[in-house]
């Protein structure tokens, strides 16, 4: 609504008018006239920043805004490394083994029921494979905030690519068993 910005920093009016009551304070303890007035008009500026500054917060409340806590260093887990590369190699694993299927059925007739059932799916996660390989490369993977938010990632990863991996060893097997049909 406003455009204020709460700051959890002192402005650097406020210091130089800190800094102008202590110099005015010195002087009025030396028992200078013209210092009184200084340490007078010193206080009356304090007075004003504490106002704006409640008047701030106040306006702040009135918008919805949260005060922001304090700031945190960003959370930065050291062994992202081994996590980016267990997601490079489960994701290159599980592309070969779809690109391999793929490449030994030949799927002619991508709309019958059966093409359906048997290479749709691999032709999906494929895709999905192929679109976070490439971010993976562009962003690079940031590992979850828990241990088990990284487990289940892997986990489900692993589960995919190990049905995939069942896919092709299994046309593979199909294909030594009735090699009439290769064409």
């Amino acid at each position: 609504m406003w455009p204020f910005a709460r700051r959890n920093q002192v402005s650097p009016e406020s210091e130089t008018a800190k800094r102008a009551a202590e110099k005015s304070l010195k002087d009025a303890q030396a028992g200078m006239p013209e210092a009184q007035a200084r340490l007078n008009e010193s206080r009356r500026v304090t007075e004003q920043l504490k106002a704006h500054n409640r008047a701030n917060a106040y306006s702040d409340f009135i918008g919805g805004h949260r005060p922001r806590p304090a700031q945190r260093r960003p959370f930065v887990r050291r062994d992202s490394m081994p996590y980016t590369l267990t997601l490079y190699v489960l994701l290159q694993i599980g592309l070969a083994a779809s690109v391999g299927f793929l490449v030994l059925h030949r799927p002619r007739r991508f709309f019958r029921v059966t093409e359906i059932n048997a290479s749709w799916w691999v032709i999906i996660v494929g895709l999905l494979y192929a679109r976070s390989l490439m971010l993976l490369g562009i962003r690079g993977a940031r590992p979850g905030e828990t241990w088990w938010d990284s487990a289940i990632s892997i986990g489900f990863l692993t589960a995919i690519d190990v049905l995939l991996l069942v896919r092709f060893f299994s046309y593979l097997w199909y294909l030594r068993e009735h090699p009439e049909k290769r064409s």
